[in-house]
């Protein structure tokens, strides 16, 4: 027997699943995306579809646009739910999103039957003022410490923007992982440390603030030429840093 896998939509593909949204939309079943085909058409000519192949049939039983970086679809068959397929293309997307350092998911439950789905994926919930619920995630990750580096406290703190006019402004996000100081002037971080604007959405232009050793050696916002050079990245959905560049001529001690 043939396996089930996931790959990018093909054409023939795509005109198999729109025959089954037909035929699921005249029989009215619920959550059925046909309405949406036209924008679904616009991410396959992207090639940005995947698509869940039943092994035994080998046709499109489920697919997924928007890579859970941005709102989309992800729709499975009705007669093939409650298997573990949209688990399966969800754990695909998020696997794809970390390779890409794309680690701050955002989505849209609706209908918002498809909540209780995403708080078992690990989304949280943040309801709007119209109704609609929004969702996000975090993706962790570890990383290496060099073996000959030498340990260095390093505290990174991201602000909302009001702080620059507002001095009693709250932290957003803290974080002190462990760290190690290379000869090349490199502080190298234990995990990856980030910053998701829909969590924050009031936060405007964020601003972060690096300390090593409890000394504070930079504090500005995140867009700014100086952020950028000392190692703070943007994704689609926030900031991150895996390290910091220091200045040689920077005393860190």
């Amino acid at each position: 027997m043939k396996k089930s896998f996931i790959r990018l939509a093909t054409d023939t593909d795509m005109d198999s699943i729109r025959s089954w949204l037909i035929e699921e939309a005249s029989r009215e079943t619920h959550g059925n995306f046909l309405c949406n085909w036209e924008i679904t058409m616009r991410n396959h000519r992207d090639r940005r579809v995947l698509v869940y192949i039943d092994g035994p049939t080998q046709k499109p039983v489920a697919y997924q646009w928007g890579g859970l970086i941005h709102p989309g679809i992800l729709q499975v068959q009705s007669a093939y739910r409650r298997r573990g397929i949209g688990k399966k293309l969800a754990m695909h997307c998020m696997s794809i999103a970390s390779k890409k350092n794309e680690c701050l998911l955002f989505i849209k439950c609706k209908p918002s039957s498809s909540v209780p789905f995403w708080q078992s994926m690990g989304f949280t919930m943040r309801p709007e003022n119209d109704g609609a619920i929004h969702a996000y995630k975090t993706l962790p990750k570890l990383l290496e410490l060099p073996k000959d580096g030498t340990p260095i406290r390093a505290t990174i703190r991201f602000f909302p923007e009001e702080i620059i006019w507002n001095r009693n402004s709250k932290a957003l996000v803290k974080k002190s992982p462990k760290a190690q100081k290379t000869n090349d002037g490199i502080i190298h971080l234990g995990e990856r440390v980030l910053f998701h604007r829909e969590e924050y959405p009031d936060a405007h232009d964020v601003v972060i603030e690096l300390k090593l050793n409890g000394r504070r050696i930079h504090f500005a916002k995140t867009k700014h030429k100086e952020s950028i050079q000392l190692g703070v990245k943007t994704c689609s959905n926030g900031y991150f840093i895996d390290r910091i560049w220091i200045p040689r001529t920077y005393n860190t001690k």
